[in-house]
């Protein structure tokens, strides 16, 4: 099941609700979010792939942006702008089970 998310651009607010329409627009950019979500994971930060899914996820809940808009704003915003939209639509889209175990070792970061 997916959820619904609240996202911020600026002065505004949207929620969205990811549907099965927008994640096929989505990955028609060649985007895929497995590989996306391993990537961030890994502090492998791809701008321009995240760019395009905060635009698409924004453009779904009514703010109408390009992918070019997004990145511009991130780039003079930093990178924690990006780091919480992209937390949140993988919130939505990989929800975690109501069963879920927590893991038992904490990974270790590479530097």
């Amino acid at each position: 099941m997916l959820l619904e998310i609240t996202l911020k651009w600026g002065e505004k607010e949207v929620r969205v609700k990811p549907t099965m329409e927008l994640l096929c627009r989505i990955e028609s950019d060649n985007i895929s979010f497995p590989v996306l979500a391993s990537k961030l994971s890994n502090s492998d930060i791809p701008m321009a792939q995240c760019s395009t899914v905060i635009a698409h996820f924004l453009n779904e809940g009514g703010i109408f942006v390009s992918k070019q808009e997004v990145y511009e704003e991130i780039c003079n915003t930093g990178i924690d702008t990006m780091v919480e939209l992209m937390g949140n639509i993988f919130m939505a889209i990989f929800p975690q089970s109501k069963n879920a175990k927590a893991p038992k070792k904490k990974l270790k970061r590479k530097k």
